[in-house]
């Protein structure tokens, strides 16, 4: 009768084990499901915010070919408006360099 309690304790014991294994495996698929759900909303944080510095990089390039253009046509006015004064200065800036780079020579 002594061995009905021990044998009674120690499948309550194995029980209990079993039952054990079954929560840490549980819980760790819930840690790797987690963990998983993590890794992708971290990634579509990151490519949302690389979208938006992909549009924000286009609309400031758009908006520099927009000004270079107009700076352009505003030039192409101007020397049309006064095309001997154009000529002049263009002949005048290139004595200049050529002065400029001959001094540098020199030395």
């Amino acid at each position: 009768m002594a061995d009905r309690p021990f044998e009674e304790e120690l499948e309550s014991l194995k029980s209990d084990i079993s039952h054990l294994r079954s929560d840490v495996a549980d819980l760790t698929n819930a840690i790797r499901g987690t963990s998983s759900e993590r890794v992708t909303d971290m990634k579509a944080q990151m490519q949302e915010r690389i979208n938006a510095t992909r549009d924000q990089v286009r609309r400031k390039l758009q908006e520099a070919r927009e000004r270079s253009g107009k700076a352009m046509d505003d030039m192409e006015e101007t020397i049309g408006q006064h095309p001997i004064g154009s000529i002049a200065t263009a002949v005048g800036v290139g004595f200049l360099i050529a002065k400029l780079m001959d001094l540098g020579a020199r030395r």
